[in-house]
């Protein structure tokens, strides 16, 4: 057990430089494992959509620590949307 904290604590560690980096990082989520990038810079995401090969108008997923910093990054999400937001997450849920 101990051995496994380790390599995933090290792995934490190699994807947080990754992304730090302008690098892309693979994150295990509760359903399955996303290629990840520092969404708050151009560069890493234009990236991430050349890697999947997907069209820069085509939505990506967005994963944040906590609801105030999905709000920053989505401001559209303030008003009635963030009340019903608010009630679902944290959780399971893609907005």
């Amino acid at each position: 057990m101990a051995g496994t904290l380790i390599a995933a604590a090290e792995s934490v560690e190699s994807a947080v430089a990754a992304l730090r980096a302008g690098g892309l990082a693979v994150l295990p989520t509760d359903t399955v494992y996303g290629l990840c990038a520092d969404a708050y810079h151009e560069a890493p995401v234009r990236k991430l959509l050349r890697v999947k090969k997907r069209p820069p108008e085509m939505p990506i997923a967005l994963v944040a620590s906590d609801f105030e910093v999905l709000l920053d990054a989505v401001p559209e999400l303030r008003g009635r949307a963030a009340v019903r937001a608010r009630a679902l997450l944290p959780g399971p849920y893609t907005a």
